[in-house]
């Protein structure tokens, strides 16, 4: 069973406002989006996080219209607990540009030039710069002791692509909703 897509789970709270009784234009899209790139992974997990939600809303501080700000401190310790068990790391990243990739994440920090090995190495050590401002020094170490001139070659050759090229855009964009999830 694969994991559901943003707009099912979308759906799914839609269904379940309505089942409570509730009416779905007291919820902001902002929150339901929340919940469901948040809690999305599976539907048990979204009804928990949903629950949890009219919980607070009813008991905890009582409130018609469920915001943004509302969802998120409803959850708050869900997600907590959930970012420190998937705290976002360089191996992690390795990881989904690898399984986008079809590689294997040795492939990535290896030596191997073909081109798309180097393209999906390239865009991680992007990635890793962007998302976690890690120093080229310590990138190249995880990538088998590149220095750290090699690192910003590929760091910078991401961006310049990326200014014209919307394949990689969109590229980018999906490889950052996986590591969100």
């Amino acid at each position: 069973i694969n994991q559901p897509e943003k707009e099912t789970c979308e759906s799914i709270l839609r269904m379940r406002i309505e089942a409570n009784g509730l009416n779905t234009e007291d919820f902001d899209e902002e929150a339901l989006s929340f919940l469901a790139s948040r809690f999305g992974k599976n539907v048990r997990e979204l009804e928990g996080a949903f629950d949890r939600l009219l919980f607070y809303t009813i008991n905890i501080q009582p409130t018609k219209h469920i915001d943004l700000k509302t969802a998120m401190r409803s959850v708050s310790g869900l997600v907590n607990i959930k970012e420190d068990e998937e705290k976002l790391s360089e191996q992690k990243i390795i990881n989904v540009v690898a399984d986008y990739y079809n590689l294997a994440p040795y492939q990535i920090t290896g030596n191997i030039r073909t081109s798309q090995i180097a393209m999906a190495r390239h865009i991680s050590m992007y990635l890793i710069r962007a998302l976690l401002d890690t120093p080229f020094t310590k990138i190249g170490k995880v990538f088998g002791g590149k220095d750290h001139a090699t690192v910003m070659n590929g760091v910078n050759k991401v961006e310049k692509t990326l200014k014209t090229d919307e394949a990689l855009q969109k590229v980018i964009n999906n490889l950052k909703e996986r590591l969100k999830s």
